[in-house]
């Protein structure tokens, strides 16, 4: 799963999670550069379905989405 995100404060660090809607939420690993980021998390499903993965991202002045 990868999925981008913008923040203006290039000096910003960030934490989040990803929940994979399988019951399972794990912390997102995160990548910025420039104001520009990316989260990139695997997972393995234990079965077949279709899953809606949410992403929470929050940085250090406590901006998230």
């Amino acid at each position: 799963m990868n999925a981008p995100f913008v923040d203006p404060g290039v000096l910003d660090t960030h934490t989040g999670d990803v929940n994979w809607d399988d019951g399972t939420v794990s912390a997102a690993d995160l990548e910025m550069t420039g104001g520009f980021g990316l989260i990139t998390n695997e997972h393995a499903y234990p079965d077949n379905g279709d899953f809606r993965i949410e992403t929470c991202l929050e940085d250090d002045d406590g901006a998230g989405s």
